[in-house]
């Protein structure tokens, strides 16, 4: 390779690079949703006894579901299908000061922190985040570092 057809080679991929970057994060967040879901509908008919397409996750998902409780407690179960959730926590800080973990235990063993957040002012805390259940059945919830009461609501997306 010579010396010109290197900077042409270095030059082409610069610009891509570049192009590639301007996408806005709620695009690419759009795109890897989109494969995620499509992923998601491939291992569902390879994993089916028959081998035919499963429901889509729209149509196969549970409607939203909520636990709430006071200080360090684990969650009755909460019924999941394989999928995307957002899961929406409420906090009601009365102290000033107060901490707020929550990890998610699925039913294979799997454990995946959701929350871990330090509040320091009194009043309604409210955070959200994505869980991805990769097995369905029973999940629970185990709340640790804190006193406050809260509120956990698990909805798919």
């Amino acid at each position: 390779m010579n010396r010109r057809s290197f900077i042409g080679g270095l030059t082409t991929f610069s610009v891509g690079a570049l192009a590639l970057g301007m996408q806005s994060v709620e695009e690419r967040v759009d795109d890897l949703e989109r494969r995620v879901n499509d992923l998601d509908q491939r291992v569902a008919a390879l994993e089916s006894p028959s081998g035919e397409s499963q429901p889509s996750t729209d149509q196969a998902k549970e409607g939203t579901q909520s636990v709430s409780g006071q200080g360090v407690a684990v969650s009755d179960p909460v019924g999941l299908q394989a999928g995307r959730y957002r899961v929406n926590a409420t906090v009601d800080v009365t102290s000033g000061f107060d901490g707020f973990a929550v990890t998610m235990h699925a039913p294979n063993g799997d454990t995946e922190l959701l929350f871990n957040e330090l509040i320091d002012q009194s009043g309604t805390w409210e955070g959200s985040s994505i869980y991805q259940a990769t097995v369905g059945g029973d999940h629970f919830f185990q709340v640790e570092n804190t006193s406050s009461a809260w509120t956990l609501t698990i909805a798919p997306i």
